[in-house]
């Protein structure tokens, strides 16, 4: 008998085209709001779609090396402007404020508490097949992604993971006309130690990757978006 998949009704395709055309408009909808309105704060329920698109986000090997912080405290939040500094306004008047962090190597290696965790606890994997699991994960880090005994470039690479994480809540938000800003302008080093002063990390096992201000725009952008053309951008090989 043939499937749905198979053979498309004129309702599926209308249905893909309004899903299309959804995403597209709420891309050409963000910007990188830089004045968020302190007046206006993201219903829970929103807050909560946020939060779960970002928990079923993509990572590599489905490791998910990496936490979610969601800054309430305005004084966590005044702290990292005056110490951190880059990002004033979003950090301030923004209705939330997301931390994306990035675990360490010592915490990703394969015999790790957090990966047992990950691995035996969440994925349920049997012992025979962790054992298995370790062997082909230290493989990966070692030959295939050469960062084995390199902190940093583990650190990276779970890095690269929270901006997986990151895409999504901006594009989740943009769906449902919520704002965000990307924050990358701070110090690194000082927002670590705010974040651990406030209880919030432990700087061995895991750093702050990127932050997200979320909210309303205190008013319209004064630039249209510009981006370069699909001719200019794309190239098929």
């Amino acid at each position: 008998m043939a499937t749905m998949s198979q053979h498309p009704t004129p309702a599926d395709f209308d249905s893909r085209a309004h899903a299309r055309q959804m995403v597209l408009d709420a891309f050409r909808f963000r910007r990188a709001i830089k004045a968020f309105d302190p007046s206006r704060t993201i219903a829970p329920a929103d807050v909560d779609y946020l939060l779960e698109a970002a928990r079923l986000s993509p990572t590599s090997h489905g490791l998910e090396p990496f936490r979610l912080l969601v800054i309430e405290d305005r004084k966590v939040r005044l702290d990292l402007v005056e110490r951190a500094g880059g990002v004033a306004a979003q950090m301030v008047d923004a209705s939330h404020l997301f931390a994306l962090t990035a675990m360490t190597s010592a915490a990703v290696m394969p015999d790790s508490d957090f990966v047992r965790h990950m691995e035996l606890d969440i994925k349920e994997m049997p012992p025979t097949a962790f054992a298995e699991w370790q062997v082909r994960f230290r493989g990966f880090l070692t030959s295939r992604y050469g960062v084995w005994g390199n902190d940093r470039a583990i650190f990276d690479w779970a890095g690269r993971q929270a901006y997986i994480v990151l895409g999504n809540i901006m594009t989740a938000a943009a769906l449902v006309g919520i704002d965000s800003c990307a924050l990358e302008g701070m110090v690194y080093s000082e927002a670590d130690a705010v974040l651990t002063e406030a209880g919030a990390i432990d700087p061995d096992n895991e750093r702050l990757a990127v932050m997200v201000a979320l909210g309303y725009r205190l008013e319209e952008p004064r630039r249209p978006m510009t981006r370069r053309s699909l001719g200019e951008m794309v190239q098929r090989i």
